[in-house]
C-alpha cells in the first residue's frame, strides 16, 4: 500500500508539491470541465500563487475563495497555501450576510473567484476588497511557486462553524495539525493512486478538506459531485458510471442517499465507505451490507474540527 508519507516538520503545500512530483503524469480530477495532469495542476497553482502574494500583503494574510464545487476551486486553494497565505472557502449558496461576515471576520485581504460569481465575490468583498477572477483554461502555468518558507506551527486553514448557536465562528488549523491526520487517514482508507475518490462534501468546511488533502497526497483522482446542484437520486448510477472507490460523506446524508436504492441496487467498485462528523448506526451498518460489495470495508471516525480524527471503528462486511 502507498500512503502519503511525512515528517513532522512537512507544511501541507510540501506534502502536496512531493505528490505532484510522484505522480505527476496521473490524472488529478475526473468528471470536471477541466480535468489536468497533477504536473498540470501544480503548475497552474504555482502561477495562480505568484499572484496571490503579489495581491496581498505579507505571509499569514487571509485570503477566500468563492468558487463553484469544481477542479479550479482546489487549484485556488493550492495557490493560496504555497503563498503562505491562509485559506478561508467560502460557500457561493450561502446567503450573502454570511459570506460578508466571514470576510470581514476573517479580515480577507483579497477574495479569489470566477467570472460566474464575480457580482457576488465584489459584494461580499465590500468597498475597497480586492476581488481577483481564476480561469485555469485562460492561465499559464509555472514551474515553480512563489519562494515563501512555511513552517510547521503557521495557520492553513480557517473553516467557520454553522453558526446555529451564535455568530459562525473560526476554527484555525495548523499544518502541524493536518499533515499528522492526512497520514492517519489514508492509511485508515488505504489509499493508493489508483483510487477514485468522490469528493461530496464542500470544501468550506474541514471534513471536504481532509478529503481533499489526502486524494491529492496519495495521486488519487478526485470527482466532485454538488448535492446542491445534482439530485442525490442520480449519486449511485453517477458512482457506478465512473466506478468510484472511495465513498466518504456524513451519516445523515448518507441515510439520504441509501433512501434512494432499492433492493438489490450494489455499487461494487467501492472498496471503502466512511462516515464521519457524526455518530453512525446499526442501521446504517445495515444499509452498507445491503449496497456495497463483500470486500468493502465501513470506518466510522470520530472527529473534531480543531483536532482531526480522534477515533477509528473499522468493520468488514
Amino acid at each position: 500500500m502507498a500512503y502519503a508519507m511525512s515528517e513532522s516538520r512537512d507544511s501541507l503545500p510540501a506534502l502536496l508539491e512531493r505528490a505532484a512530483q510522484t505522480h505527476r503524469s496521473l490524472k488529478a480530477f475526473g468528471a470536471c470541465a477541466w480535468q489536468p495532469t497533477y504536473e498540470e495542476l501544480n503548475a497552474k497553482a504555482n502561477a495562480l500563487a505568484r499572484l496571490v502574494v503579489h495581491e496581498t500583503g505579507r505571509k499569514g494574510d487571509r485570503v477566500a475563495i468563492l468558487m463553484d464545487h469544481d477542479s479550479p476551486e482546489i487549484a485556488a486553494i493550492l495557490s493560496v497555501l504555497k503563498a503562505g497565505r491562509i485559506v478561508v472557502v467560502l460557500n457561493p449558496n450561502d446567503p450573502p450576510s454570511r459570506l460578508s461576515y466571514i470576510v470581514k471576520n476573517a479580515e480577507a485581504k483579497l477574495i479569489l473567484t470566477q467570472e460566474a460569481h464575480r457580482k457576488l465575490a465584489n459584494e461580499v468583498a465590500g468597498p475597497g476588497g480586492k476581488v481577483l477572477a481564476f480561469d485555469p483554461d485562460r492561465s499559464e502555468g509555472a514551474a515553480h511557486g512563489p519562494d515563501v518558507v512555511i513552517f510547521p506551527d503557521d495557520v492553513a486553514t480557517l473553516t467557520y462553524t454553522s453558526g446555529s448557536t451564535g455568530a459562525p465562528k473560526a476554527v484555525m488549523q495548523t499544518h502541524r495539525q493536518i499533515v499528522p491526520n492526512v497520514i492517519r487517514q489514508s492509511r485508515s482508507l488505504e489509499l493508493v493512486p489508483e483510487d477514485r475518490v468522490a469528493l461530496i462534501p464542500l470544501l468550506s468546511g474541514s471534513h471536504g478538506l481532509i478529503i481533499l488533502w489526502c486524494a491529492l497526497a496519495n495521486g488519487c483522482s478526485l470527482w466532485p459531485f454538488s448535492v446542491g446542484e445534482r439530485s442525490i437520486d442520480g449519486l449511485a448510477g453517477w458512482m457506478n458510471d465512473n466506478k468510484i472507490t472511495v465513498f466518504i460523506l456524513g451519516p445523515s446524508l448518507f441515510r439520504h442517499f441509501t433512501k434512494t436504492l432499492r433492493i438489490g441496487d450494489r455499487i461494487p467498485s467501492v472498496h471503502v465507505v466512511k462516515l464521519t462528523t457524526e455518530a453512525a448506526t446499526s442501521e446504517d451498518f445495515a444499509a452498507f451490507q445491503r449496497h456495497f460489495s463483500d470486500r468493502c470495508i465501513f470506518l466510522n471516525i470520530l472527529s473534531a474540527s480543531e483536532a482531526g480524527s480522534i477515533a477509528t471503528l473499522r468493520l468488514s462486511h
